[in-house]
């Protein structure tokens, strides 16, 4: 999660958790890497799924980038975060490749 104005309240878990009642944009982009895969990923807003992206990769089709974003209104205490299906893969890498990244637009 990337923003100025904000921290996470927990890197172990990946949840964003929101500080105050608002408006937020969030991004996210998948990368898949290696064929015959399922890469995808999906942004959840408490437990209640947003928004996704998937794509299968067919063989020779070893590089695939997927992308969504969402704004979400959010209260105090609602989370944000990316999910991996169960048989779903993303790949990242030192060059950042797959991502998750959020504002805060404005407070209610």
């Amino acid at each position: 999660m990337k923003h100025s104005s904000f921290e996470w309240k927990s890197f172990i878990t990946g949840r964003f958790t929101a500080p105050v009642d608002g408006v937020y944009y969030f991004s996210f982009t998948a990368f898949g890497f290696g064929s015959s895969i399922l890469m995808g990923t999906a942004l959840y807003k408490n437990e209640e799924l947003v928004v996704s992206v998937y794509e299968y990769q067919s063989a020779g089709d070893d590089h695939e980038y997927g992308s969504n974003s969402a704004v979400l209104q959010l209260k105090a205490n609602d989370t944000a975060y990316i999910y991996l299906p169960q048989g779903r893969k993303v790949y990242d890498d030192d060059v950042g490749r797959t991502t998750f990244a959020g504002s805060l637009l404005w407070t209610l």
